[in-house]
């Protein structure tokens, strides 16, 4: 979506672009035509003098032959050369018309060219607005389906959970089934050996019943190496995601705890609020990688992986200690970067220099993401490891073990992952307190105008959107919130009012302009605008404008959701 975004974005420049090409364009026809219209009228006129000596000419030239004939040499003489000089005189006239005409020719094809310019550009201009316009819509089907699945997800997440417990069970019921039936099945199979039980004789009547028991057989063993295979797939997978993992909690401690120690820039107490547990979890995630890495170089089909995910899944619970710091951990590092400057300055120079181009945040959250994937794993192995496997019981007691901590880990990693986008948000603003409340969800943010009906010009704001309220901020414009906003954030904004929902809220996106707005916002349209009433009893109405009616929408949607939560949760 983000690159959707940034396309329009480039969309919208080019046809900024484009326009003032065409402004240029239109203006270069003007000077042209005003040109074209200038010569005409130098023609015109140098057409008018070479008429008035032609006729000059002839009236000399009648007289020269009057006074020829009367023997007035002296007279004709000099009418003589007044003759020659009408001549010459006529004879430069021609050459300035056709100068002038050369220089019409010239503009007409200069004209001609322009025409031509200012035609592809408005029809490329067409084409990015359909462009753009495609765009929208395809973003906003989007938008659409991401606010239904994360309406889903909020609403039905415990649902899921516990039909995943049911699976669980199910599937430990069906093992239990299988072993019993092993044991039933070994049982006749001694009965058969003793001789107790008389066997019953099948009798195989031709050879295609033969070849199709082969066949049986070729496809049963078939299956089984396919299992085989998928179990070396999937611990190899193991292996790989472990090692990128152990590579990002490397990153953490070498790149910023041991030189923030050495550096004396924070505390040693800062230290550990930022960071917790990483250490410790570096430790443990290395030894069960090394375990498992030497168990794949000397692997056997009875080799197994379950003993080793159930050794580290007790130290797993380490990972409960860093999941209960997180929220500590993001609060002291957004406090740290808007209050110390060596620090963010720090931030910035390791972020700016990272291969991956992640920042802090990513890694800090990756052991909160990397639990929930060892219960994918061990789902997986379970599933593929035939029940009388040495593997398979380990396994299933393994998935017990981890399954204690991912639970717990499930249920507040989306919690730590709201705590990180409130926290993300409140970086963006000064001056005020902590945005971590209890069901708060961030939502939405962006750049709007604000409409009064004071007759003013519209005023730019920044609207914070969460479950709860709406943060109405500015952009600040002081020097030291300028060299700060250069240092990891992109603007730093200063709260403006808030809005706090109440069950009588409402949002209108079919926003009606009376007499007073009509006429101090003539230029601006109706169908960008949403409005927002506060409650019945202020009887307070703030209406917005976004950039485009596709903005608009979007908020109107936006808006929607936070409602819903709100609603959700008086």
């Amino acid at each position: 979506m983000d690159v959707a975004n940034s396309l329009i974005k480039s969309f919208k420049t080019n046809e900024k672009s484009h326009a003032n090409m065409v402004g240029n364009l239109k203006e270069e026809l003007s000077i042209i035509q005003d040109r074209n219209s200038s010569i005409s009228d130098e023609l015109e006129e140098t057409l008018n003098k070479i008429e008035s000596y032609e006729v000059s000419i002839k009236k000399l030239n009648k007289k020269i032959s009057k006074m020829e004939d009367s023997s007035q040499d002296g007279q004709v003489e000099e009418l003589t050369e007044k003759n020659k000089d009408l001549e010459n005189q006529l004879q430069k006239a021609n050459v300035e018309l056709s100068l002038a005409i050369n220089d019409v020719n010239k503009l007409k094809k200069k004209l001609s060219r322009a025409q031509v310019k200012y035609t592809n550009l408005s029809n490329s201009i067409e084409e990015s607005k359909d462009t753009v316009s495609d765009l929208e819509n395809k973003i906003e089907e989007l938008e659409s389906k991401l606010v239904a699945e994360k309406k889903l997800s909020g609403k039905y997440y415990n649902k899921l959970q516990n039909t995943i417990e049911k699976y669980q069970q199910e599937s430990e019921i069906s093992a239990n089934l299988k072993q019993n039936f092993k044991s039933v099945n070994d049982s006749m199979n001694e009965l058969f050996d003793s001789g107790e039980v008389n066997i019953p004789s099948i009798s195989v009547s031709s050879e295609d019943e033969l070849e199709k028991s082969s066949s049986g057989e070729d496809s049963q063993e078939e299956f089984y190496l396919q299992r085989i295979e998928k179990r070396i797939q999937i611990t190899n997978e193991i292996l790989e995601t472990e090692q990128s993992y152990l590579s990002g909690l490397l990153k953490i401690v070498e790149k910023y705890i041991e030189p923030l120690k050495k550096s004396g820039i924070i505390s040693d107490s800062q230290i550990n609020d930022i960071f917790g547990k990483v250490q410790l979890i570096l430790d443990i995630n290395t030894e069960f990688y090394n375990k498992l890495e030497d168990r794949i170089e000397n692997w056997q089909d009875d080799s197994t992986v379950g003993d080793l995910l159930l050794e580290f899944a007790i130290p797993l619970k380490s990972y409960t200690e860093y999941l209960n710091n997180y929220e500590t951990s993001v609060s002291t590092l957004v406090h740290l970067k808007q209050e110390n400057e060596d620090f963010r300055n720090f931030i910035h120079f390791v972020e700016k220099n990272d291969r991956d181009h992640k920042d802090i945040n990513s890694y800090l959250i990756t052991p909160i993401q990397r639990i929930p994937h060892y219960l994918l794993y061990a789902n997986d192995l379970k599933k593929y490891t035939y029940y009388d496997h040495p593997d398979y019981n380990l396994v299933v007691k393994a998935l017990e073990e981890i399954n204690k901590t991912g639970v717990y880990v499930n249920e507040k990693k989306r919690d730590a992952e709201r705590a990180q986008a409130l926290l993300e948000a409140q970086y963006k603003l000064s001056g005020i307190e902590s945005l971590l409340a209890k069901n708060r969800e961030f939502i939405h943010e962006g750049e709007v105008l604000e409409l009064n009906r004071k007759g003013k010009d519209p005023l730019e704001r920044y609207l914070f959107l969460f479950s709860d309220m709406i943060l109405v901020a500015k952009r600040k414009k002081d020097k030291k919130a300028k060299r700060k906003s250069q240092i990891m954030t992109n603007e730093r904004y200063k709260k403006v009012y808030s809005i706090k929902f109440t069950p009588d809220t409402v949002v209108n996106d079919n926003v009606h302009f009376d007499e007073d707005l009509s006429s101090s916002y003539s230029d601006i349209s109706e169908n960008d605008c949403f409005s927002i009433r506060t409650s019945d009893k202020e009887k307070k109405t703030v209406i917005f404008k976004g950039d485009s009616t596709f903005q608009k929408n979007r908020w109107i949607k936006a808006l929607s959701l936070a409602l819903e939560y709100y609603q959700d949760d008086i």
